[in-house]
């Protein structure tokens, strides 16, 4: 049998938060579970001034080594147009 390689694509997923250190949780150890390419997953948490322990949560969440994670105080710290941040957010 010939194992069919696959050219898997790099994804990005941008995680939008104010006081949401909870759901930034869930969401990064759910992306941790998927059986994806870790060296192919970006993710960028936005924080748009929270008060809780979003920061924290997001450094302290044990995701794969050869993962990429940003994060971001703000939607323009992270150079993201914000016509675009507002749309995901709706």
């Amino acid at each position: 049998m010939i194992k069919k390689l696959i050219n898997w694509p790099r994804v990005s997923f941008i995680l939008l938060t104010l006081n949401g250190g909870d759901g930034v949780r869930k969401c990064l150890e759910s992306l941790k579970k998927q059986s994806y390419p870790a060296a192919l997953i970006d993710v960028v948490v936005v924080d748009n001034g929270s008060k809780d322990n979003s920061v924290e949560i997001t450094w302290n969440t044990d995701i794969p080594a050869d993962g990429q994670v940003k994060y971001c105080s703000s939607p323009y710290d992270c150079n993201i147009n914000s016509t675009l941040v507002s749309s995901l957010s709706t």
